[in-house]
C-alpha cells in the first residue's frame, strides 16, 4: 500500500508543477495529469488571493482525490538591495 500512496502522492504533485499556465479568473479550468492515473481542475479567483487545485487519481482498482486550497492575506513582495 506505501508504493500506491507514493505514486498518488508523487503524480499529483507533478500534475500541479507541470501546469503550463493558472488562470486567475474565478472560473474552473480542467487539465490533464503527467500520467495515465490523473486529472483535475482548479479555480483561482480574480485577486490571486485565493483557490483551489483538485487532482483525481486512478490507477487499477485504486483511486483517490487531492485537494489543496489556499487563501494568502497578505501578499508582500521582499526587495533585493
Amino acid at each position: 500500500m506505501s508504493q500506491i500512496l507514493k505514486h498518488f502522492l508523487t503524480s499529483s504533485m507533478q500534475s500541479l508543477l507541470e501546469l503550463k499556465t493558472i488562470k486567475a479568473d474565478g472560473k474552473f479550468h480542467a487539465f490533464d495529469g503527467v500520467n495515465n492515473a490523473t486529472t483535475g481542475y482548479y479555480q483561482v479567483a480574480t485577486s490571486n488571493q485565493e483557490g483551489s487545485f483538485t487532482i483525481d487519481y486512478f490507477n487499477g482498482k485504486y483511486e483517490g482525490v487531492a485537494t489543496i486550497t489556499f487563501n494568502l492575506r497578505n501578499m508582500e513582495v521582499s526587495s533585493c538591495h
